[in-house]
Parts: C-alpha cells; sequence; structure tokens
C-alpha cells in the first residue's frame, strides 16, 4: 500500500485504464450510465491523487527530515541543523559546531534519489512503523573557507541514521567513504 502513496504512477496507469474502459463503454452504449462511470472513475482518480499528494509515509517523512537538515545546512544555520539532531548525535553535532563556523556553505543538497530503510528485527525494528530508519544518499556540498578564502566542493555518499522522537525524525549519526573522513581529519587539524 506504501508503494501507491510514495509514487502516483501506478495511480495515472489505473486512472488512465479506467478512463479508456468506461470510455469505450460510453463510444458504444451512449447512455448515462456510462456517463456516470466516467465520472466515477475521474473522482477516484481525483481523491487518490489528493491522498497520495497529502499523505506522508514513514519513508516520506524520513526524506523530509533529510531534505530539511541540507536546507539548513545550506542556510548556514547552526541553531537549525542542531535543531534536526538527536541529543545522542555526538559525533555529528560535534562535526557541526567545528565545522559549520569555519565555512560558508554555498550549496549543499541531495543529488538523486534517497534510498530509505527501516530495520524488521532488533530492539528498534518494526519496519516503517518503527524507531529508527536509515537513508542513503549521494550528497553535494560546495563550501568557501571563511578565513583562507578556498573554495571547494564535493559528491559523497552518506548514509544517515534516524531515530524517532514523537513525530520528528531526528538525525543519530552518519557514515561517509574513508576519502572523506581523511579530508574532514585535514580540515579539523588545520592543514
Amino acid at each position: 500500500m506504501t508503494f501507491f502513496l510514495e509514487n502516483s504512477a501506478p495511480i495515472w496507469v489505473a486512472g488512465a485504464l479506467g478512463l479508456t474502459m468506461t470510455g469505450i463503454v460510453y463510444a458504444s452504449l451512449r447512455t448515462a450510465a456510462s456517463m456516470a462511470g466516467i465520472a466515477v472513475v475521474l473522482l477516484l482518480l481525483v481523491g487518490a491523487l489528493a491522498l497520495e499528494h497529502f499523505w506522508q509515509t514513514p519513508g516520506e517523512r524520513v526524506q523530509a527530515a533529510l531534505e530539511g537538515l541540507m536546507r539548513d545546512v545550506e542556510a548556514d544555520d547552526l541553531p537549525a541543523v542542531l535543531a534536526r539532531l538527536s541529543p545522542t548525535a555526538t559525533q555529528i553535532r560535534d562535526d557541526a559546531e567545528l565545522l559549520m563556523p569555519q565555512f560558508e556553505v554555498e550549496k549543499a543538497r541531495v543529488t538523486g534519489s534517497i534510498e530509505v530503510t527501516f530495520p524488521t528485527t532488533g530492539p528498534s525494528g518494526g519496519g516503517a512503523g518503527g524507531a529508527t530508519a536509515s537513508a542513503t544518499a549521494k550528497v553535494f556540498v560546495q563550501a568557501r573557507h571563511r578565513r583562507q578564502g578556498f573554495k571547494g566542493g564535493d559528491f559523497t555518499a552518506v548514509t544517515f541514521g534516524f531515530e524517532r522522537r514523537g513525530d520528528r525524525w531526528l538525525v543519530r549519526d552518519y557514515s561517509v567513504s574513508e576519502a572523506w573522513r581523511k579530508k574532514s581529519a585535514q580540515l579539523r587539524g588545520g592543514r
């Protein structure tokens, strides 16, 4: 069921098939009942599209949380970034507090799709109804060092760990490639 709520393509296909079939019936019979069939299919299509648009699945909520985090990073809004982090997210909190004041972020974006997974076993399992999730995405960040003026950017695959607190999804950790970690360590060391 969540597939239909996360993607409108099946709804459009079902609506097109329904309209085609009721259109053929109307073209053959030319009755008020067959015209009503077209109206019913149109109402069902509009209702299904409205439901898909307004209903957010847990996966879409995690995606929205990640996109909001990237918007706050791009806006150079450290307090907003920290508000999106779990109280237990010490590593990412330390990274944000150390690096964000040193850099003016020009772009911070998720490129491509975000793959959200929910654990199905363990203490935080339960699938999409569980308390944790992970989101993997290609991230692009471009920034300028505030004091030295050098500018750079990097694409990297990042996996974010999320935990649900009330109705919000907060970042609890992240993992990146070893090459990115080396670059980050150089920035921390001032090299």
